[in-house]
């Protein structure tokens, strides 16, 4: 299995932290995740919205893992 050069990975690193910085400043808590496949690709990203969503199961994970879903069809 390929593994993403260590730039990349750091790059992925570097858009979660932007992306959890700009959920927190839109009022969110600064969990964050993304379902990346082994190539480095991004297939679906999530943020911590169980308080805004009054949903218990909306953790980050499982946001991403949804928005994956989604864009995967």
């Amino acid at each position: 299995m390929a593994t993403p050069p260590p730039d990349h990975i750091i790059r992925l690193m570097e858009d979660v932290v932007a992306y959890s910085t700009e959920h927190v400043r839109g009022g969110g808590i600064p969990f964050t995740a993304y379902v990346v496949d082994a190539k480095g690709n991004v297939l679906g990203r999530g943020v911590n919205r169980v308080l805004e969503q009054h949903d218990p199961t909306a953790h980050a994970e499982v946001e991403a893992i949804r928005d994956a879903c989604r864009n995967l069809g």
